[in-house]
């Protein structure tokens, strides 16, 4: 065997294990994310659940979701589901009408709800404005309704992403000038005066 094939095997097996070690690291950083995700939700629907399964249901002030106890709730989609999983109730905010809501099967909903005390089941949503969405389903103690806490995974998809364009080779710069028009263009094609 030649030199010049062994470089290249060399050159190729390198690239290879590279390749591999980029999609194992990606894969794990993602689902580091999804993690995160979760428990942001898992935290906020025990909140939610707390306060909605108290002696004051529906009344607000008694140690429930409160100002600097876990993420706002103006970033998650909270809705209250009946028994069958059908939505009874949704929580909209400003924040929360932008960017949409989750499309949820109630035989999904139903089928990931679990108990208080007992490991929450995420699951995949799609939506209208996200990508995807993540959603837990919570059973309130002493109530036969379910908290439903959804996140958006518009943040999560663009970091994966980016991440993963890292190691990706990135196209030069565009070197291209603007033909200077006549009337004092600042150079960029815009019509705007250097002034």
């Amino acid at each position: 065997m030649s030199l010049r094939r062994r470089v290249l095997l060399g050159c190729a097996a390198v690239a290879l294990v590279l390749f591999v070690a980029d999609v194992a690291l990606a894969s794990t950083f993602r689902r580091y994310l999804l993690d995160r995700v979760d428990e942001q939700l898992a935290e906020t629907a025990e909140r939610i659940a707390d306060f909605a399964s108290g002696p004051l249901r529906g009344r607000p002030g008694r140690g429930g979701p409160g100002p600097g106890r876990g993420p706002a709730l103006t970033e998650f989609y909270v809705g209250i589901a009946g028994p069958d999983g059908r939505l009874l109730r949704r929580f909209d905010t400003p924040l929360r009408r932008y960017r949409g809501v989750p499309e949820l099967d109630p035989a999904v909903v139903r089928g990931a709800a679990t108990g208080p005390g007992e490991p929450l089941r995420p699951f995949a949503a799609d939506g209208a404005h996200h990508a995807g969405w993540r959603v837990v389903a919570l059973q309130v103690a002493g109530a036969d309704q379910i908290v439903v806490v959804g996140a958006g995974l518009a943040d999560v998809d663009p970091t994966y992403r980016r991440m993963v364009g890292a190691w990706s080779p990135r196209p030069r710069p565009s070197s291209r000038r603007w033909p200077r028009s006549p009337g004092g263009c600042c150079g960029r094609g815009c019509g705007r005066s250097r002034r």
